[in-house]
């Protein structure tokens, strides 16, 4: 059994979009946008095909996230310019939280029990030759170093960081 899984979902990477309201009547109907759904149940089904080869056990406790986001060059720009990109960080339009959102949604209740137990995420938006994500889950095991807060007077006051 492994507990940790990578999985890649081939295809331009999307964000989890708002969810949309339709008026019936007295009624307001809310409903999620059908590419997201079917975006959703993709990543779904490559995290449930990778999770049977590697035996995968649902994770409990706190969980970590790495999502890698690879775009396409835009086939407009020259050649030069297209191997200038390759590996570079995108700053356009998928944003980077709305793909973690969507990527952890997807896997809900089957990779862990509640997104709630995410922990620490990590993400990266770049430019490649192969659009895809790829998508990383693991048990969070480090530790982290205890918060020292401050008082007013911004000195450290050790008896408050012990309460």
């Amino acid at each position: 059994m492994s507990n940790s899984i990578k999985f890649i979902v081939y295809g331009d990477p999307k964000g989890k979009a708002r969810p949309r309201f339709k008026r019936i009547g007295k009624f307001t109907l809310t409903y999620t946008p059908k590419e997201t759904v079917e975006y959703e149940s993709s990543v779904r089904k490559s995290f449930l095909t990778t999770a049977r080869k590697v035996n995968f056990k649902k994770l409990e406790g706190p969980v970590e996230v790495e999502v890698k986001s690879v775009f396409r060059i835009p086939k407009s720009l020259s050649r030069k310019k297209q191997e200038e990109l390759l590996g570079q960080p995108v700053i356009k339009k998928q944003d980077m939280d709305n793909i973690i959102k969507l990527a952890c949604d997807s896997v809900n209740g089957i990779a862990y029990e509640d997104d709630a137990q995410v922990c620490k995420v990590t993400g990266y938006k770049y430019y490649g030759l192969e659009p895809r994500i790829e998508v990383t889950i693991k048990q969070y095991k480090q530790a982290i170093q205890p918060f020292i807060f401050l008082d007013k007077d911004e000195s450290i006051n050790p008896i408050r960081f012990m309460k």
